[in-house]
C-alpha cells in the first residue's frame, strides 16, 4: 500500500511501514478510497448478475454484502485509529498534556528504550515491613501512571516499549528471563533493586567492532509520585483518602523525573570519594568499623564509590600515605606474601631435621643411640618399645608440620590468586609517587565528591569502639590537597565526631597530629565546631547502670530523635540568635515529606548518639536563601565537657556526668557555654570561597557547597537503616547540584471525593433510602390517577 509499484511487499513490511508512519496518510486514504470504490462496482455488478436467480434472492445477497462492507469498513476506522489519530485533553489540569519543555527536550532522543515497571511491593524501601491500603493503593496509581505518561511520549515515535514485572504474577519468572536474555545488568539491577522502581534501559553502541553496551537509569515510584501517608490518613474528616505528592518542577508535573531519567540514560555516575585513616573504616572493612552498608546504598542509587586511605595506622611508627584501597591491599597481600614465605621455609627445614631424625631412630642400632643421646637420656637405657613410641612420636610432630604446610600453601595460592585480580604494575608505579599532595590530588581529581567520616565516640559509657579524635588527624599536605579540591567548586560531607576524651587519656602518641587543620578550613567557610559532647537525660539511667556493675549499662539506652521542626532561633543562647532566612533547607524539607510518608503512629527518627554541636555562621556577603541548620537535638539535652565516668580522688568511686549549671562558666555567653538543648547538629550550605585562597589573576568557582554532620558512627555497619539512607542521599544529591533528585512538597494529587461531613453524609443517606422510593411512589400513583381519569 505505502508502494504499489512494489506488489511484493509482505503483510508484515506494511505493517511497520504503517507503524513508522514514514509516508503521508492522503495517498493512502486515497488509495483505500479507491480499493473500497472497486469493491463497491463489483459487488453492484455481482447483484446485476444474480437478479436472474430471483429479486428476494439478490435483495437477500445485497444486504448480506452491505452488513460485510459495513463490518470491514468498522474494522477497518479501528485499526487504523491506533496508529492515525488526535489527542484532545479536556482535563482540567491537562493532565494527559506533556509540557512544552518536555517535548522539546524528547525530540532529540534517538535510542529505543524499554521502561520497566517493577513491582515487588515495597513501596518504600524497608521503611514499613507491612504495606498497607495507602501502599497498595498509591502502587497500583502509579503504575496506571507509568503507562499512560508513555501512551504520551510514544507520541514521539515508537521508540518506547512497556513492561511491567510484578513478583507475585507466576509469570515473573518468565517474563524477566524473556526480558533480560541479552540485558544482565539490568538482570542484576532488577534482582538488587530495593523497592518499587522504574528502570530505563537502552543499548548503545560504543566502537564499531564492539557490542553495544547497556545504559540505564532507575527511578523509585516515590522519586515519580510520593505517597503522603499522613495527609491521607487525616483526609476526609478522618476516613482517609490517597494523597501523593507529583515529584517534578513547578510547572512541569511527575512527568518531569521520568524524563530526565530517559534523557540522562547514558550521562556518567558522580564519583564519590571516601576519606578514611584507615583500611578498616573503608567501605569494604569490617562489619564493626567499615562503611558497607554506605556503599551499597550509594552504589544502588547510581553512585560510582573510591575509598581513599590516609595513613598506615598499622605500621610503627603511623605515617601518612595517600592510597586507594586497592594499593593497600596490595601492601597487606604483599605482607601476608612474606610471612607466609618465611613460615614456609621453616616448615621445609622442620620436616628435613624430622625426616631425618625419623630415620636415624629406625636404622640406627640402640647402642650407637644411646650413646648419641646420652646426655639426655642421664644414664637411662633404650628398648625397642622406647624406640617405636619415638619414631610414632616424630612421625605424629612430621605429620602435623606437614598438615600445617599444605594449609599455609593454600593460603598463599589464595593470596598470589587475590594479588593476581589487582593491577599491579599500574598500583606499584602509584605507590613509588613520594610527593604525598600531588599523589592525593590525583586520586582526586575524576571525583565529584569527597566525605570525609571520622568516627570518635560511640559509647562512654561502655568504652565500646570508641576511637581518640586523634587518629584521623592529617599531614598538611593532605590538608592542601583537600583545599585544593574545594577550590575547585566541588562540594564536601563531614561527618565529624566529638574530641572529647577521658581525663586519664595522657599525651599524644608520637606521629599522630590533635589538631591538623582540617576543621580550621571548613571554619573559613563559615562552619564553626562545639568543643564538647552532646548527652541526653536518657543517658544518666545507662551511667546509674554501669555504675551498679551492670554489663549491659549503656548499650540499651533508646535516646530521643532529631527535631526536624523548631522555633526560630532555637539551638543557640538567646543573645547569639541567628538571622537566618525562615525556609527550610532542602534536605530538612525532604527528611520532612520522608517521615509524612509514615502513619503518624509509627513516625520515622533519626537519632545520632554523642553527636557533636555545629554551628554556622554566614561569612561576610553572603545572602543564604534557606536556614542551614538541618536537624536539632531534643530539649532533654545538655552539652558537656566531660562526658566519660570519672574516678573520684577521694572517695574513689566513679562519677557520672549530670547537668550542673555554672555561674562561673568561662564561656558563658558564647556558643560553647554549658546549657540545656536543643543543640544544631547538622548544617550545609552554598558559601562563597575566601579570596584568601586565590591569587589576584587565578580564577576559581565563586561558591562551593558543603554539608557538615556532628557525628558519624552512624555509617557504619553493613547495612544503613533507611531513615539514615534517605538523609545520606539527600545530602550527597544535593551537594552534588542535583536538588530535582530531593523529595519536594508539590500541589497534591488526591482522588476527586466530595468530602461531606457526618451530618450531610446522613441527610443523604437517608434522603437516598427514603425520599427516592417516595418520589417514585408518588410519580406511580399521579400516573395511575391520570389513567383513571380517562
Amino acid at each position: 500500500l505505502a508502494n504499489p509499484a512494489d506488489l511484493a511487499t509482505s503483510a508484515k513490511d506494511i505493517i511497520a511501514q504503517i507503524r513508522s508512519r514514514e509516508f503521508a496518510i492522503i495517498p493512502l486514504l486515497a488509495l483505500a478510497g479507491v480499493f473500497i470504490g472497486f469493491a463497491a462496482i463489483a459487488i453492484e455488478v455481482f447483484i446485476a448478475l444474480s437478479f436472474a436467480a430471483g429479486r428476494k434472492n439478490a435483495m437477500g445477497v445485497g444486504a448480506t454484502t452491505q452488513i460485510a462492507l459495513a463490518t470491514i469498513l468498522v474494522l477497518g476506522v479501528n485499526f487504523s485509529s491506533f496508529y492515525y489519530y488526535s489527542l484532545f485533553d479536556f482535563t482540567r489540569n491537562h493532565l494527559f498534556t506533556l509540557p512544552d519543555d518536555l517535548k522539546n527536550r524528547l525530540q532529540n532522543l534517538k535510542e529505543e528504550t524499554t521502561v520497566v515497571v517493577c513491582q515487588l511491593h515495597k513501596t518504600y524501601g524497608n521503611f514499613t515491613d507491612k504495606p498497607d491500603r495507602y501502599d497498595y493503593a498509591a502502587e497500583r496509581l502509579v503504575v496506571g501512571k507509568v503507562k499512560d505518561l508513555v501512551d504520551q511520549l510514544r507520541e514521539f515515535g515508537p521508540r518506547f516499549k512497556v513492561v511491567v514485572l510484578d513478583v507475585e504474577e507466576e509469570s515473573y519468572e518468565r517474563k524477566l528471563n524473556q526480558l533480560t536474555q541479552s540485558a544482565p545488568e539490568l538482570r542484576k539491577a532488577i534482582e538488587t533493586a530495593p523497592e518499587n522502581s522504574i528502570f530505563f534501559w537502552a543499548k548503545k553502541a560504543t566502537l564499531a567492532s564492539s557490542a553495544p553496551s547497556e545504559i540505564m537509569q532507575r527511578i523509585s515510584f516515590n522519586e515519580f509520585y510520593r505517597l503522603d501517608k499522613t495527609s491521607s490518613q487525616l483526609a476526609n474528616e478522618g476516613r482517609g483518602n490517597l494523597v501523593l505528592l507529583p515529584q517534578g518542577s513547578e510547572g512541569l508535573g511527575a512527568a518531569e523525573p521520568f524524563v530526565r531519567r530517559i534523557l540522562s540514560l547514558d550521562a556518567p555516575k558522580p564519583k564519590v570519594a571516601i576519606a578514611v585513616v584507615d583500611e578498616w573504616l573503608t567501605s569494604k572493612g569490617t562489619d564493626s568499623f567499615g562503611l558497607a552498608g554506605l556503599r551499597k546504598s550509594l552504589e544502588s542509587q547510581g553512585f560510582d564509590v573510591k575509598d581513599l586511605i590516609l595513613r598506615k595506622l598499622r605500621q610503627r611508627p603511623s605515617s601518612s600515605v595517600a592510597y586507594t584501597f586497592d594499593e593497600s591491599k596490595l601492601d597487606r597481600l604483599d605482607q601476608k606474601l612474606r610471612n607466609l614465605n618465611l613460615n614456609l621455609e621453616r616448615f621445609d627445614k622442620g620436616i628435613d631435621s624430622l625426616g631425618k631424625m625419623v630415620t636415624q631412630w629406625k636404622s640406627t642400632p640402640i647402642p650407637e643411640l644411646e650413646k648419641a643421646y646420652a646426655e639426655l637420656l642421664r644414664g637411662g637405657r633404650l628398648s625397642e618399645n622406647s624406640r617405636k613410641d619415638q619414631v610414632e612420636y616424630f612421625e605424629s610432630e612430621l605429620r602435623n608440620i606437614q598438615d600445617a604446610k599444605e594449609r599455609f600453601k593454600k593460603q598463599k595460592e589464595e593470596a598470589l590468586k587475590e594479588r593476581n585480580l589487582l593491577d599491579v604494575d599500574s598500583l606499584i608505579e602509584q605507590q613509588r609517587m613520594t610527593d604525598l599532595e600531588a599523589k592525593m590530588n590525583i586520586l582526586l581529581a575524576d571525583c565529584d565528591l569527597l566525605i570525609v567520616p571520622r568516627p570518635t565516640l560511640h559509647d562512654v559509657i561502655t568504652d565500646d569502639r570508641n576511637l581518640p579524635f586523634w587518629l584521623h588527624g592529617l599531614e598538611k599536605a593532605q590538608i592542601n590537597a583537600m583545599q585544593s579540591f574545594i577550590k575547585k567548586g566541588k562540594p564536601v560531607f563531614a561527618l565529624l565526631g566529638p574530641v572529647s576524651e577521658p581525663s586519664d587519656q595522657g599525651p599524644v602518641p608520637p606521629g599522630f597530629i590533635a589538631n591538623d587543620g582540617f576543621e580550621e578550613m571548613l571554619g573559613k567557610l563559615g562552619f564553626r565546631f562545639g568543643k564538647q559532647t552532646v548527652l541526653f537525660d536518657e543517658e544518666v539511667e545507662g551511667f546509674g547502670e554501669q555504675m551498679a556493675g551492670l554489663l549491659t549499662g549503656g548499650t540499651a539506652v533508646k535516646i530521643p530523635p532529631l527535631l526536624l521542626n523548631w522555633n526560630e532561633g532555637s539551638g543557640r543562647p538567646p543573645a547569639l540568635k541567628p538571622n537566618y532566612p525562615e525556609k527550610a533547607h532542602p534536605i530538612r524539607e525532604s527528611m520532612r515529606l520522608t517521615a509524612r510518608s509514615q502513619s503518624p503512629d509509627k513516625p520515622l527518627e533519626l537519632r545520632l548518639r554523642h553527636p557533636r554541636p555545629v554551628y554556622f555562621e554566614s561569612p561576610k556577603g553572603m545572602n543564604l536563601v534557606y536556614n542551614p541548620d538541618l536537624f536539632q537535638t531534643s530539649q532533654d539535652s545538655w552539652n558537656e565537657n566531660q562526658p566519660f565516668p570519672e574516678m573520684q580522688p577521694n572517695s574513689g568511686e566513679r562519677k557520672a556526668p549530670a547537668y550542673n549549671p555554672d555561674d562561673k562558666d568561662p564561656n558563658k555567653g558564647n556558643l560553647d557555654a554549658k546549657r540545656r538543648g536543643p543543640f544544631p547538629v547538622g548544617a550545609a550550605a552554598e558559601v562563597p570561597l575566601p579570596e584568601e585562597w586565590f591569587g589576584k589573576e587565578e580564577k576559581h568557582a565563586p561558591t562551593v557547597r558543603v554539608a557538615v554532620i556532628g557525628e558519624s558512627w552512624f555509617l557504619v555497619g553493613p547495612d544503613l537503616p533507611p531513615v539514615k539512607e534517605r538523609l545520606v542521599l539527600d545530602v550527597c544529591n544535593w551537594l552534588l547540584g542535583r536538588d530535582d533528585y530531593l523529595p519536594r512538597p508539590s500541589t497534591p494529587w488526591k482522588f476527586p471525593r466530595v468530602e461531606l461531613s457526618a451530618q450531610s453524609q446522613d441527610l443523604w443517606l437517608w434522603a437516598c433510602q427514603l425520599g427516592l422510593p417516595g418520589m417514585f411512589a408518588y410519580l406511580g400513583f399521579v400516573v395511575l390517577i391520570l389513567r383513571r381519569m380517562r
